[in-house]
């Protein structure tokens, strides 16, 4: 994504700048509501070799016990709608979501863009392959479900990628999209500096509404909505917000890096998110599990009126797909 006038899916030029920093723009379309990111060429030109770069910690997921559980919770979803059948999920990960869908007899394929996570995964017996949608020839109408768990936001041209999702759909089949809520009342509290905007690949910010008429020109019609407020989240971000701050990770000194050259910017990234992650995780579930009986009735307040962190969508493919 490049700097840009127009909104990328309405084509409409009212846009509202709601928070600039050094690096990329913040921008609200007035028509669609969409918010989106505007990057300057340093930065546009290396977002999409960052999967390798800034997604390598298997040994924090690969010993973190709340994947497991999340993978649960939104198999649980799933099978409201469907409980068998050929399941792909577009990044994959290290594959706790394959795992706990094939146990139960969906038919599983995965691929993923940081190879190092696609090892991992494969070397637990999953059938994943390493790369983008756009690099493989999949049979059109092959699956009966495609699941993208926190995808959407990162991917640069989303009706033309929703398209051809479209096309590798059984008539009437699922797509499952999670993405981060923009709606979600925990991270308005931290306004435009909140982690999820900060993150150099998170280049879109979806509502339900938002992301319904995305999904509407792009030949879905919608099923269920959620959201879900996990009960450590509102500590995540408080953690990852002030180590933001103290650690100097501005968009400026990304910008900066990336014109040094990539190999430098990867030392530093990966270096700064390992320790950031491991002070998350071991800081925040401790928090939260002393304030359980208080954060999970705030968590089932939040998730029933679709204000939690994460926003879960069920779609399903229409016939055909209207002009984009």
């Amino acid at each position: 994504m490049m700097k840009t006038t127009t909104c990328p899916l309405c084509g409409k030029d009212d846009l509202q700048l709601l928070h600039g920093e050094s690096g990329f723009s913040l921008l609200k379309c007035l028509k669609c509501s969409l918010v989106f990111k505007s990057l300057e060429n340093s930065l546009a030109e290396h977002i999409g070799d960052m999967p390798d770069r800034l997604y390598n910690d298997v040994e924090i997921r690969g010993r973190e016990k709340s994947n497991i559980q999340r993978a649960r919770d939104r198999l649980n979803i799933l099978n409201r709608y469907k409980k068998q059948g050929k399941l792909l999920e577009i990044g994959c990960a290290t594959g706790e979501f394959l795992e706990t869908a094939q146990h139960v007899g969906f038919d599983v394929s995965g691929l993923d863009a940081s190879q190092v996570y696609v090892e991992y995964a494969f070397g637990k017996g999953l059938n994943v392959k390493y790369g983008r949608l756009e690099d493989f020839d999949y049979n059109k109408e092959e699956f009966d479900v495609i699941c993208m768990f926190h995808l959407i936001e990162h991917i640069q041209y989303p009706k033309e990628f929703l398209k051809q999702v479209h096309e590798y759909l059984k008539p009437g089949g699922l797509l499952y999209i999670i993405t981060p809520n923009l709606e979600s009342h925990t991270d308005k509290l931290f306004k435009y500096k909140h982690p999820n905007f900060a993150q150099a690949d998170h280049l879109f910010f979806y509502s339900k509404d938002v992301l319904g008429k995305l999904l509407s020109i792009s030949g879905f019609s919608m099923g269920g909505v959620y959201s879900k407020e996990y009960v450590y989240h509102i500590f995540t971000s408080f953690i990852q917000f002030l180590a933001t701050r103290l650690k100097r990770y501005s968009l400026k000194s990304r910008t900066h890096l990336c014109d040094k050259g990539s190999s430098e910017f990867l030392k530093r990234q990966n270096k700064g998110n390992s320790f950031i992650k491991r002070m998350v995780y071991k800081i925040s579930f401790l928090v939260a599990y002393l304030f359980y009986p208080v954060l999970k009735p705030y968590g089932l307040i939040l998730d029933r009126y679709k204000k939690g962190h994460e926003l879960i969508i069920i779609a399903k493919k229409r016939p055909c797909v209207k002009g984009l």
